[in-house]
C-alpha cells in the first residue's frame, strides 16, 4: 500500500530544483510575506504496514487507503522560517492483521507544534520543509474486530501518544497573500494499547502507528 505514497513524497521533495530554474519566468522581486497566517489542507491518507502485539506475538497490521486533513495557524518570521500549530484528522480502514480479514474504523486526531523552512526562489514557487511534534489521540470503532467467526470481540477504544512529522512541500503564490499548497507528511508515533471486550489476554498492546499524506491547501497571510 505505501510504494505509491512513498513514490510521490520522493518526487515532490525533487520539485526545488526545476523550480529554481524559473525564476526568469516569474521575475526574481518575488518577495514572501511575514506576519501571521492561516492555512488548511485535504487529501489522501495511507498507513504503512505497523505491528502490534496480539496473544503475545508481534503481528503486523494491514491498512486500506483513507483520507485526511488539517488546519492551522502560524506566523512566517524574517530568512525563512514559519512556526505553527496545528489540528489535524485523519481516517483509515483496517484491512487485515497478519494474513487475517479485520473489520473496522480508525481515527486519528492530532495537534501539532510545527517549525517549517520555506525556500525562496524569488519566485511564486516555494519549496518548504520542516516538521512537528504533538499528541495524537487514535480512536479504534465501527466495531473494530477479527471476523466474528474467529474472534467474537471488539476493540472499539481510544488512547494517546507523543507523536512527530516531517513535512516536504511547494507552494504557489496565487498573490502575495493566498498561495495553493501541495504537501507530503510522514507522521508516527508508538506504544499504543487497545483492551478488549473479551478476557485480559485477548487485549491489543504496543500498536507502533506509522502514515503518509498527500495534503493540497491554500494559505493566507495577513498583513
Amino acid at each position: 500500500m505505501t510504494r505509491i505514497p512513498t513514490k510521490i513524497m520522493l518526487a515532490l521533495a525533487a520539485l526545488a530544483a526545476p523550480l529554481v530554474s524559473g525564476m526568469a519566468e516569474n521575475g526574481p522581486d518575488f518577495a514572501l510575506k511575514t506576519g501571521p497566517y492561516l492555512a488548511a489542507g485535504f487529501g489522501g491518507d495511507w498507513i504503512d504496514t505497523s505491528s502490534i502485539t496480539f496473544f503475545n506475538s508481534r503481528v503486523d497490521t494491514h491498512w486500506a487507503g483513507g483520507f485526511g486533513g488539517f488546519a492551522a495557524i502560524g506566523y512566517r518570521f524574517d530568512y525563512g522560517f514559519r512556526a505553527e500549530l496545528e489540528g489535524s484528522g485523519r481516517q483509515d480502514m483496517i484491512h487485515k492483521f497478519g494474513v487475517n480479514p479485520w473489520f473496522g474504523t480508525q481515527w486519528d486526531t492530532s495537534a501539532m507544534a510545527n517549525l517549517l523552512y520555506d525556500i525562496a526562489t524569488g519566485t511564486r514557487f516555494t519549496p518548504y520543509v520542516g516538521g512537528g511534534i504533538g499528541l495524537s489521540h487514535l480512536s479504534w470503532g465501527n466495531n473494530f474486530r477479527a471476523n466474528l467467526n474467529q474472534l467474537p470481540y471488539t476493540y472499539d477504544d481510544s488512547d494517546s501518544k507523543f507523536a512527530w512529522q516531517a513535512i516536504t512541500g511547494v507552494a504557489f503564490y496565487a498573490t502575495p497573500a493566498l498561495a495553493v499548497t501541495l504537501d507530503a507528511r510522514l507522521k508516527g508515533s508508538r506504544g499504543y494499547n487497545f483492551p478488549s471486550t473479551g478476557p485480559a489476554f485477548t487485549n491489543i498492546s504496543n500498536f507502533d502507528y506509522q502514515t503518509r499524506s498527500l495534503f493540497l491547501g491554500l494559505r493566507y497571510s495577513f498583513d
